[in-house]
């Protein structure tokens, strides 16, 4: 039976990490907890961020403060290709990053050609908040973000093969390109849709939800002509 704690500072924050592992068993159950404060990030990208951050994923780097309510996970199996199968969270995982800066992300690069909106792959914010769980075989999450250009809104799902399907709105500046009727058009789109974006991490695809979009003005054209 193993069972190892590790309480450390990492980059200014301190960070915990609880193992608990019964080998004995043919298939040994793990319990790990996790939890951290402040830590601060001024570095490349994680890889791991790419599941709990999908709208950040594939970035060259991002600054800020990070914090991690304290995390329970359990699992079974020895090694991963047995615990991917049914490793979930106890509890919703909360993740807060505050005053930062994302650099040269794919899904807001194209989020940003899609809005006619340049520049978008480099965001500063002032909070981001991700509530997520771990759940068959796929990480499923709500983001926030929140900066001086406004709110972001996104959640969906990341599975361990990296397949990703998200539904995003953004409002306040975000959706002001210096085109009028474009912007009007933009702001419709955000209340009826959104914007959703499937395929891989590496590879994503974006488009509005148009669907969803023409499904809700069809409503409304009919409460009108039923009044």
């Amino acid at each position: 039976h193993l069972r190892s704690e590790t309480k450390a500072t990492v980059n200014e924050g301190p960070v915990r990490i609880l193992v608990d592992l019964d080998a004995s068993q043919k298939d040994p159950p793990l319990t790990a907890e996790v939890e951290a404060k402040d830590v601060r990030l001024d570095i490349e990208m994680p890889k791991s961020v790419r599941y709990f951050l999908p709208v950040l994923a594939g970035g060259k780097g991002i600054t800020g403060k990070l914090s991690l309510e304290p995390l329970k996970v359990e699992g079974r199996g020895a090694g991963w290709d047995a615990l991917r199968g049914n490793i979930h969270t106890v509890q919703d995982g909360k993740v807060h990053v505050s005053s930062g800066e994302v650099q040269g992300a794919p899904f807001l690069a194209k989020l940003g050609e899609l809005l006619h909106k340049p520049g978008l792959a480099d965001l500063k914010f002032d909070t981001i908040d991700v509530v997520f769980r771990i759940r068959e075989q796929r990480l499923e999450s709500e983001t926030t973000v929140k900066g001086r250009q406004g709110q972001i809104l996104s959640h969906g799902w990341v599975d361990f093969d990296q397949r990703l399907e998200q539904k995003t709105t953004l409002s306040g500046d975000f959706l002001k390109t210096g085109d009028a009727k474009w912007d009007k058009g933009l702001e419709i789109a955000m209340e009826r849709g959104g914007v959703l974006t499937d395929g891989t991490i590496s590879d994503p695809h974006t488009h509005l939800d148009m669907n969803t979009i023409l499904q809700e003005l069809a409503k409304e054209l009919l409460k009108e002509q039923l009044k």
